[in-house]
């Protein structure tokens, strides 16, 4: 005889067989483990300024396949060692990419730039003839050779920065 038959749960007006009782245990179990957090390393809190990636070379293409859209390229020496620095949107938020040379160019002349116009406060714009240019970045982060301006905080652009780089 099978060993579900004589095991009968009741509790009320519920009466559970042992296999309901074994599947609403595994769809517990697997409601649980489906829906707690994944590991605190893929959790890491990502602040203004931070390395995501110390080792690519990347180009302004490479945001543009991820739906970065370039709208304006700056004069080169605008920044210090720079060799690209675009404006673009992303997802309707404003988005800055500066390029260098190499991740070391970045850190020696990029850096200091990037902090300076993020500590320039809420970003503002500043109004010249027709066109609006922007004199604040709220956040930035780090990939490679590029810095990326990001409008008022670092999730305006980090899944932009995270497809990149993966």
């Amino acid at each position: 005889m099978k060993l579900s038959r004589f095991i009968n749960l009741t509790y009320g007006n519920i009466s559970l067989t042992f296999n309901k009782v074994v599947i609403i245990s595994c769809l517990s179990i697997f409601f649980t483990l489906g829906c707690s957090e994944t590991s605190t390393s893929e959790n890491k809190t990502i602040f203004s300024g931070d390395v995501l990636d110390s080792k690519g070379d990347y180009s302004a293409e490479m945001f543009k396949i991820f739906g970065w859209k370039a709208s304006k390229e700056f004069p080169k020496d605008s920044l210090p060692k720079a060799t690209n620095i675009w404006y673009g949107f992303y997802k309707q938020k404003d988005v800055e990419l500066r390029f260098y040379n190499s991740h070391s160019d970045l850190k020696t002349y990029g850096i200091n730039e990037a902090e300076l116009t993020v500590s320039m406060g809420k970003p503002e714009f500043h109004q010249g003839g027709i066109d609006k240019t922007r004199l604040g970045y709220g956040a930035y982060l780090i990939a490679g050779n590029v810095i990326i301006m990001c409008e008022a905080e670092v999730n305006d652009c980090l899944e932009l920065v995270q497809f990149v780089i993966d």
